[in-house]
Parts: structure tokens; sequence; C-alpha cells
């Protein structure tokens, strides 16, 4: 569902929790639901819609949830709020 450097993981969560200041998160182009606290005081892009092999972008991931910026910053790409 999830992928930062060369790891998968099963939730946008699971990733944030592994990424480093700088660093890319890609997610498939699926709906996800979740609601993400991003509390790291950290800057990393969040990119959505990616295909299964994380190579190519074609579209949008969905997000049923929140998504809640407390601390740091981050780019949002191509992610779709339900």
């Amino acid at each position: 569902m999830a992928r930062f450097g060369e790891d998968n993981y099963g939730t946008i969560a699971g990733a944030y929790a592994e990424v480093g200041n700088n660093g890319t998160i890609r997610v498939r182009n699926k709906v996800v639901t979740e609601n993400l606290r991003l509390d790291r005081g950290i800057h990393f892009s969040l990119l959505g819609g990616f295909e299964s092999g994380f190579g190519i972008c074609p579209g949008y991931t969905t997000l049923n949830g929140s998504l809640i910026l407390e601390e740091g910053s981050a780019v949002v790409d191509s992610f779709v709020n339900q």
C-alpha cells in the first residue's frame, strides 16, 4: 500500500513512522481508510496515485479518513480526501 525507499508498508502511518527528514512516501492508487496524525516535526513528501510497482503514477489515492498536521511540514500530491 505504501513505500518508503525500497520498503513496503501496509499503512501510510507505518511508512510515516520510518520516513526521515526530506524523505518521500509513495502510496498506491487505491482507497485508503486511515486517520493520519503527522506529529514528528519533519519535512517529507506524501505522493499518491502509484501503480503496484511504484514507478508509474497515473492516478490518485483516495483517503477515507483524516490527515492532521500537528508538527513539521509535508508536500502532499495526488490525494483526494473523502
